[in-house]
């Protein structure tokens, strides 16, 4: 028998924290009923622009600042990303999510090619 994933569970290359943390906060501020539906719009968002976000992520490293420094920038917008999302504001909470959206375009085609010499 298989097994069930929820749509809300974590998955291995996006997770769900960002996304589920904000529509559980918005909810507990708002003190109203949310859309039941939210929460997954939310995460397909997040999950989309994640693998979107690796096309201008890609050609910025390979015509501009080479694989390193795009992955040491978006690791370093991704931890401005939980910084913000670790304040409790509604605007800080989407500006976290689309930082941490951001930088894991930067750091998703680029660890690849770094890792690649050190499997040879």
């Amino acid at each position: 028998m298989t097994q069930r994933r929820d749509v809300g569970s974590a998955s291995p290359t996006t997770g769900c924290a960002p996304s589920c943390y904000v529509h559980r906060r918005h909810r507990r501020q708002r003190r109203q009923r949310t859309n039941k539906n939210s929460g997954e719009v939310i995460l397909a968002t997040y999950s989309a622009a994640v693998y979107l976000l690796a096309i201008p992520g890609a050609f910025f490293a390979d015509r501009i600042i080479g694989p390193w420094l795009s992955t040491l920038y978006g690791g370093l917008v991704i931890m401005a990303g939980h910084i913000c999302l670790s304040i409790p504001v509604p605007t800080f909470s989407w500006l976290g999510i689309i930082l941490v959206a951001v930088g894991t375009g930067f750091i998703k085609p680029n660890l690849s090619t770094i890792v690649r010499p050190v499997r040879r």
